[in-house]
């Protein structure tokens, strides 16, 4: 009876240690499953000579200036251009790409105040700085030289030379205001701003998706600059549309400042700018929209007057149409 007992015990040992509940058992499928490699998809704009896109670029920004006595001040702005880009050569991975601005409209209000502008009713602009830095690239075709991970590699431009040239042929007569805006709106960093959907987001290269890489960010806000490295994440595919997210919070350097409703020359000390912006990429390689996201806020001295602006702006570039031409 004891030798029975013993065989039926060592019988049921056994038995349990080949039952899946057994400890060892449940350790193998504990395992983690080593992770499939996420599929890739090349990200990059595809420039294709004699196919042009139109896009709508809208700007939507809020300004409140915050005087050393507490006292504000707020302007609002609402800039609309119709773009048209053209690929006239693409070889080897070097495309040339002009962009023209052919159309405009323009709304500035503050207290009350209001100017509007629209370029094809208006036959002239009218006399207000701030609108001049906008209508600088009407009409003023530019041409990107881009390379294969679609970095702006060259800046022309014949009207846009004539007027540089003509500006610093002419500098001792202008006012220190007036050189300003016009060497502000018809810089490199100004059009790219503007022209270059791109904005170096873009890497031209297979990645999968939650993948991330640095580049350089150009952002142009209220007259002032900031470029700096930036991380960008391919952040979705959602049925042949790729999103990629870029965002970052950048120091804005000390800079010469053109303030609103003031007529000198001011200084911007310090400060800084967050930005959200998501480009959405189609799997044709062509951008379908860039929607951008900031806010800014910096300390400007001007004489003995020390104040703040907050600014908030919306960005928008939409595509709205294809065709060859």
């Amino acid at each position: 009876m004891k030798m029975s007992s013993f065989v039926l015990c060592c019988f049921v040992f056994a038995v349990g240690l080949l039952l899946p509940g057994h400890g060892f058992a449940q350790q193998q499928q504990s395992q983690p499953k080593p992770k499939a490699p996420g599929r890739e998809y090349r990200l990059e704009v595809k420039y294709t000579s004699g196919i042009a896109q139109n896009y709508e670029f809208t700007e939507t920004s809020s300004i409140k200036r915050i005087h050393s006595d507490s006292s504000t001040k707020t302007f609002n702005r609402n800039v609309k251009y119709f773009v048209t880009v053209r690929c006239i050569e693409s070889l080897d991975g070097i495309s040339k790409v002009v962009v023209t601005v052919d159309s405009m409209t323009y709304a500035y209000e503050s207290n009350g105040t209001m100017v509007v502008y629209d370029s094809q009713v208006d036959n002239t602009p009218k006399n207000f700085s701030d609108l001049h830095h906008y209508v600088a690239l009407l009409n003023r075709p530019v041409t990107f030289t881009m390379n294969s991970y679609g970095e702006v590699t060259k800046i022309e431009g014949d009207q846009i030379e004539f007027w540089r040239d003509y500006i610093a042929e002419n500098a001792a007569d202008l006012d220190s205001l007036t050189l300003l805006l016009w060497n502000v709106s018809l810089s490199d960093e100004n059009i790219k701003f503007v022209c270059d959907l791109q904005k170096g987001a873009i890497p031209g290269l297979k990645v999968a998706v939650d993948s991330s890489w640095t580049h350089s960010y150009l952002l142009c806000q209220n007259g002032l600059t900031v470029n700096h490295p930036v991380k960008s994440v391919f952040s979705e595919n959602n049925g042949g549309y790729y999103t990629i997210t870029t965002s970052d919070s950048l120091n804005i350097p000390p800079q010469p400042y053109r303030p609103f409703g003031i007529s000198q020359v001011a200084q911007v000390n310090n400060g800084t700018v967050s930005f959200t912006a998501e480009t959405i990429l189609k799997n044709t390689g062509v951008i379908d929209e860039l929607h951008l996201k900031s806010l800014a806020r910096y300390k400007v001295s001007i004489m003995n007057e020390l104040y703040t602006e907050v600014v908030n702006s919306d960005y928008l570039w939409k595509l709205t149409g294809q065709f060859q031409w």
